[in-house]
């Protein structure tokens, strides 16, 4: 009986590391997501303040270089960091299929005893 109930919890300390880290890795997932479209948020204000810039210079003749020159390098910036996030996301993607295929050791029989049915 005693080995029996040992086996049965070290199957539930098994299932229940692997739902940590499966759920680690989800949650990392969500993070790098929001932290997405958030650095995607701000490119496209970049973009647009680019765009006004650019504007100004064509349309009032001015001289703008240094204003342009920051945002392009804002953007540059901006988008460097999204591909280290995609690649952040990928990543934990790849791990989180990995845990997929973590499986538990041994399975459960049923059998049953005098006293009720308990996993062998």
């Amino acid at each position: 009986m005693a080995e029996i109930i040992s086996k049965v919890s070290g199957k539930i300390k098994s299932a229940a590391n692997v739902t940590v880290k499966k759920t680690k890795s989800a949650a990392a997932i969500a993070k790098y997501t929001v932290q997405l479209k958030t650095l995607s948020s701000e490119l496209s204000k970049c973009y647009k303040k680019l765009g006004r810039a650019l504007y100004e210079q064509i349309r009032y003749d001015k001289e703008m270089d240094e204003a342009i020159a920051l945002r392009v390098s804002e953007a540059d910036d901006l988008c460097a960091e999204i591909e280290r996030v995609k690649a952040e996301i990928e990543k934990e993607k790849a791990e989180l299929s990995r845990k997929k295929d973590d499986t538990i050791e041994g399975e459960f029989q049923v059998v049953e005893t005098e006293d009720g049915v308990l996993p062998e």
